[in-house]
């Protein structure tokens, strides 16, 4: 039951992200989203304000910058 609800959750985040022009693999969604919770849960803000979400944009982008710098297809964060 719990790992359906964080399924739900990431392909929800996904949905958003494309519906807000950022359009990343569901792999790189799958990788980062569960790191960014892990990262959430340290204390390192009072009350992890703000942590998950830097948290998901770092790792996103560096997941989604190595994949596209190997394929040739420039340095950028989402687009086609």
């Amino acid at each position: 039951m719990g790992t359906s609800v964080q399924c739900t959750y990431v392909l929800l985040t996904a949905l958003l992200g494309v519906t807000c022009g950022l359009r990343l693999p569901l792999r790189v969604w799958l990788f980062a989203w569960p790191l960014a919770k892990i990262v959430a849960v340290m204390p390192i803000t009072q009350g992890g304000i703000g942590v998950r979400e830097a948290a998901l944009v770092v790792f996103a982008r560096a997941v989604w910058c190595a994949g596209v710098a190997s394929s040739g297809n420039g340095n950028r964060l989402g687009g086609p």
